[in-house]
Parts: C-alpha cells; sequence; structure tokens
C-alpha cells in the first residue's frame, strides 16, 4: 500500500530504524497502515483534492492515536 516516494521513504525509515521506533511503537503493524491511510488524505490535500468528513476525522484519530503512543511510550 505504500505507493509514493514519500510513503516509501517514511516506511524505509521506520523498517530500516526498527530498533529505535519499537520503543515507541507496539509493532510496524500498528504504524504502518495508520501512516499510510494518513498519507492518502494528505495526497489529495497536496493535489487540491476535497478531503472529505470521514477522511478529516480519520486524519484526527490516527494523530491522537500515534500521539497517544509515543507520549505512553515515553513516560515509561
Amino acid at each position: 500500500m505504500l505507493d509514493t516516494k514519500e510513503n516509501k521513504d517514511l516506511g524505509a525509515v521506520i523498517n530500516n530504524n526498527w530498533d529505535i521506533f519499537k520503543d515507541y511503537f507496539p509493532s510496524q503493524d500498528f504504524i504502518l497502515p495508520k501512516l499510510n491511510d494518513m498519507a492518502e488524505c494528505r495526497n489529495k490535500i497536496a493535489h487540491n483534492s476535497y478531503v472529505d468528513d470521514i477522511e478529516r476525522n480519520l486524519m484526527k484519530t490516527y494523530y491522537n492515536v500515534i500521539l497517544r503512543q509515543i507520549s505512553d511510550s515515553a513516560d515509561k
């Protein structure tokens, strides 16, 4: 599902540095699908396409879930 160069680069950063990221995320399966979904919305915005309420809510939810996960991991 990693289509664009940006997504591949971000996925590669996470995959190639999993020793660093594993302290913040429970698994790659936790973070990569969320980033991919968010990237699809980002690409729509970048190409001046409409992002509907469902996509905006998805972005907000994933943003908060990821921040919460990082915060919880940093508190340990």
